[in-house]
């Protein structure tokens, strides 16, 4: 469990990265030692996501309204359930390795026989090492199973803890897993230069060389260039920091509105049609008597699933700042006064900072694609929607009752994006039957949504195709990789509030820059309170505001042209590659390595 615990200390926020390779090594030995490969495989789980995954205690606590001790409980059964992943990735390795056999200084049935010695010598030699393979193929085969099975759950990987190094290079080449590999062969490798007893220096020089060389890789792709400019833009993504407490009330929505137009004002560029290039309607219209009918109360939806807990006097907040705050407090990279991009600029609110569902919100949807035209600016912004029923019998579709996460483009920009991969036990609850009723928790309309189609359009910003992803599904590697192909650039849009001021919302930034180092693309990246970022194609923080304050980040971006290999062909190489020597190692087993290796 201790080694398990070490593994989250090599990530964001900590980026302690050779504690990743101790946590590998440690249980590698611990694996080699012992028969016990499932229990000792539960135990590094517990360990690794007990603390790489307590910031789901702070979602449940604070905004599921369960106590202390039954969030604490819960998030216990979460850990153990992903902990089953560790638990049969040890109990397969266990099953397939070779056993170790006696050191050579003990073979030796008489004393002076020099052959025994050597022959013993010999097959702990070939016994290391394909234990070593063996133990980077297994854990690149689970890495590839977290990604899909059971909607999967890519977090906590080696390799986002090595984009500062020269591992970093691989992650274009063959994504981050790949570059995970390189840490589990190092970590795999390294122990058996220094504590592998009676080895000579030809294999502790043979095995150094394999530690060394996904290092030696990265250096070598260093200089290499897999994508390339094709132009400059300008971007103003706007951090709102609007209260989760109070974000869900119908009376917080105007100020909502307001507060997201205001921030923005600065950043429309000027009217191109004449006019002033206000928006209109304001968004007082928009009172909370004046909207289409709400949902029912429960129902408010949000992107993490949780329910709001407001304060009982309902007070709209955000940091303590009033509800309209002056444009001129933007803050953006550089600390000056915020300078206005250049026509042609594109705008990005987070995910559902607009509070009203899009069936309710179309007028101010028209106001701000008006404003958008007027000034050459594209918006996308995030909101939720019901999915449409089928069409009635006047031929319009109806809003059906179940949710969706969506993403519009709109102004100098078009089209719609709807969540694909939703978060378990937020936006769907696996084992419906058995949690709903549990808690308030479990038990909202928000926890039916719907997902999008596999297959959606990339949203158009300007004359650039940008390819969107809302909240978690930026861990989706594969995922991304779909829709990056076409795209220009790359937006994600989120709202990690939901985790408070623990290392979740940093974890999942260093995701998203993997991302981008993936794809080679310029990643821009909306969070309602944090971290709102804008990435580069080499997966660095171009610039960022700080975490929960209001704020508009600006800057240049630029549209890139060409793929990465990883682009291109995916994980299906590493896949194949696991999945020989995992074949290989089964008939070696099949053969009786007992015989050979005893």
């Amino acid at each position: 469990m201790g080694f398990g615990a070490l593994l989250p200390l090599s990530l964001a926020p900590f980026g302690w990265w050779p504690l990743g390779l101790v946590s590998i090594a440690g249980w590698l030995w611990l694996l080699d030692r012992s028969a016990a490969g499932a229990a000792l495989g539960f135990a590094y789980g517990v360990g690794k996501y007990g603390v790489g995954v307590s910031w789901v205690y702070v979602s449940i606590h604070l905004y599921g309204g369960a106590s202390p001790l039954l969030a604490g409980f819960l998030v216990l059964l979460f850990v153990c359930g992903l902990a089953l992943f560790t638990l049969l990735q040890g109990w397969l390795y266990v099953l397939l390795r070779a056993p170790l056999p006696p050191p050579p200084e003990t073979a030796s049935a008489a004393e002076g026989q020099l052959a025994p010695k050597k022959l013993a010598a010999a097959r702990l030699r070939r016994t290391a090492l394909f234990n070593a393979w063996l133990f980077a193929a297994v854990w690149a085969l689970f890495e590839w199973l977290l990604t899909w099975f059971l909607s999967g759950f890519p977090w906590l990987y080696p390799g986002y803890g090595h984009l500062q190094t020269p591992l970093a290079h691989l992650v274009p080449l063959a994504g981050v897993s790949f570059a995970s590999l390189g840490v589990v062969v190092t970590a795999a490798f390294l122990p058996l230069v220094f504590f592998l007893r009676g080895m000579g220096w030809r294999f502790r020089a043979a095995a150094l060389a394999v530690a060394a060389a996904p290092w030696l890789l990265g250096l070598a792709l260093s200089g290499v260039q897999w994508v390339a400019p094709a132009g400059e833009r300008s971007a103003a993504l706007v951090q709102g920091n609007v209260d989760q407490a109070v974000k869900w009330l119908p009376e917080s929505r105007a100020p909502i509105i307001q507060r997201y137009l205001d921030l923005s004002e600065p950043y429309w560029g000027s009217p191109a049609h004449g006019g002033d290039g206000s928006l209109h309607p304001p968004a007082e219209a928009f009172s909370a008597g004046g909207f289409p009918p709400h949902p029912p109360a429960e129902g408010a939806f949000h992107a993490g699933g949780f329910p709001p807990h407001p304060p009982a006097e309902g007070a709209f907040h955000a940091g303590g700042s009033p509800p309209h705050p002056p444009a001129e407090g933007a803050f953006h990279a550089g600390g000056s006064p915020p300078h206005p991009p250049a026509e042609g600029s594109l705008i990005i609110w987070p995910e559902a900072a607009i509070t009203l569902f899009e069936h309710e919100a179309g007028e101010l949807l028209q106001g701000l694609g008006r404003r958008g035209e007027q000034s050459g600016a594209a918006l996308v912004l995030g909101l939720p929607r019901l999915q449409a029923q089928a069409e009635g019998a006047g031929g319009q579709a109806s809003p059906g009752n179940r949710f969706q996460n969506a993403a519009l483009a709109l102004g100098d920009g078009e089209g719609r994006y709807i969540k694909r991969r939703l978060v378990p036990f937020g936006e769907y609850v696996p084992l419906e039957g058995l949690l709903r009723g549990l808690i308030e928790f479990f038990d909202l309309p928000m926890s039916r949504a719907a997902p999008g189609p596999r297959r959606q359009p990339l949203l158009r910003v300007g004359a650039d195709a940008a390819a969107l992803s809302i909240c978690y599904e930026v861990a989706y590697a594969e995922l991304m990789r779909s829709t990056a192909a076409d795209a220009d650039l790359l937006i994600s849009i989120t709202n990690d509030t939901w985790f408070g001021r623990s290392i979740g919302p940093l974890q999942h930034l260093q995701i998203a820059q993997a991302r981008a180092l993936e794809n080679g693309r310029w990643l821009l990246r909306a969070a309602n309170s944090g971290v709102t970022a804008i990435l580069d194609p080499q997966g660095r923080i171009a610039a960022r505001l700080p975490q929960f304050e209001q704020g508009v980040l600006t800057g240049n971006f630029q549209v890139m042209q060409g793929r990465t290999p990883y682009n291109r062909f995916g994980d299906a190489w590493l896949i194949a590659l696991s999945a020989i020597m995992l074949l290989l190692a089964g008939l070696r087993n099949g053969s009786g390595p007992a015989k050979t290796f005893r």
